[in-house]
């Protein structure tokens, strides 16, 4: 049997696909991820659906919320690295840091909130569209 690497597959998420008025903006997505990258955005998600409803909760005391919301916002510093990561195996010029994603979040949340979601809800499916076409493979 012949030895091969495994290249890093990314997938282009174009911005225009969002609108059109992003012109050619696009972002390359490492949809070939090791398992426990899978695994850590999976755990990180599903730690957020359980921490909204104790934010929610009026019953809750104040500091049980509290703390709720203090993971919640390390939550999401967690899934800015991811993203930054995710983001970050194509040439050079693609490449994004943690702070450019952070930054990207803070200038769209007045201008345009929903470009981050869709951003996070591309990047999955572009993942899952990869890992989906392996198992019918």
């Amino acid at each position: 049997m012949a030895k091969f690497d495994i290249p890093k597959i990314l997938r282009p998420l174009a911005l225009k696909d969002y609108a059109p008025e992003m012109g050619e903006a696009v972002v390359q997505v490492w949809v070939n991820l090791p398992g426990k990258l899978i695994e850590q955005h999976d755990r990180l998600n599903d730690e957020v659906d359980l921490l909204r409803p104790k934010i929610a909760n009026e019953k809750a005391t104040d500091e049980s919320r509290k703390e709720a919301a203090l993971r919640l916002v390390a939550i999401g510093k967690e899934m800015i690295a991811w993203h930054a990561e995710i983001w970050s195996q194509g040439p050079e010029e693609t490449r994004w840091t943690e702070e450019e994603v952070d930054e990207l979040i803070s200038s769209t949340r007045e201008r345009d909130p929903q470009l981050w979601p869709w951003l996070m809800m591309r990047t999955k499916e572009l993942i899952q569209e990869h890992r989906r076409r392996l198992k019918k493979g």
